[in-house]
């Protein structure tokens, strides 16, 4: 099982890669611990759990990628409660999604009953390709690095807030902060951003 593959994996900080064969469907959360490194490649595959209120809760870091052509990995958790969320990232870990490369794929999707991505804890979250959606809301908390020339969007789809990477565009709003924590507003303007 995906549980007992993540239970194996030593908590020595060096990366351990997984992958799927198939669909499969999680009785329970799945938990990262502290100081595991994770790169788990979903194949086209979907983990499903409809028992739990997580279904990863990530105390290390973790890299969702989705290698397959269809772009149709996803992680669903979709049991009928009042606070589900798909990942729960907590403080001091890093959850990234897709890789940085400046291709834009459509998944992995990681999608909650209510959130997508509970990133509340000060931890880091790396939002390079695929969606986050969440009844409630696709993420809380702040994103802290997007794919280049890429701007987040969000919007909203059959009562599903959907979270989703878009070329930037001419009259975009930019916003960044420098490693001082002073927050910059810009301007996207034919391959410049202006203040």
């Amino acid at each position: 099982t995906l549980e007992a593959a993540v239970e194996n994996i030593e908590a020595d900080g060096i990366e351990n890669g997984l992958y799927l064969t198939e669909n499969i469907t999680t009785s329970g959360t799945i938990t990262i611990p502290a100081n595991t490194k994770i790169k788990l490649d979903l194949k086209g595959y979907k983990i499903e759990n409809t028992t739990t209120d997580c279904g990863f809760d990530n105390h290390g870091e973790i890299t969702l990628i989705d290698t397959s052509k269809d772009n149709t990995g996803s992680i669903l958790v979709t049991k009928n409660s009042s606070n589900v969320v798909a990942i729960k990232n907590n403080s001091g870990s890093t959850l990234t999604l897709g890789i940085k490369d400046e291709a834009r794929n459509t998944s992995p999707v990681i999608q909650g009953t209510k959130y997508g991505i509970d990133n509340s804890y000060n931890a880091i979250l790396n939002f390079y390709d695929g969606q986050i959606k969440g009844a409630t809301n696709a993420v809380i908390g702040e994103i802290k690095d997007v794919e280049r020339k890429c701007v987040l969007r969000k919007t909203r789809q059959n009562n599903v807030e959907v979270c989703y990477l878009d070329q930037i565009c001419n009259g975009d709003k930019l916003k960044s902060t420098d490693d001082r924590g002073i927050t910059w507003n810009y301007t996207y303007q034919d391959g410049k951003a202006t203040n």
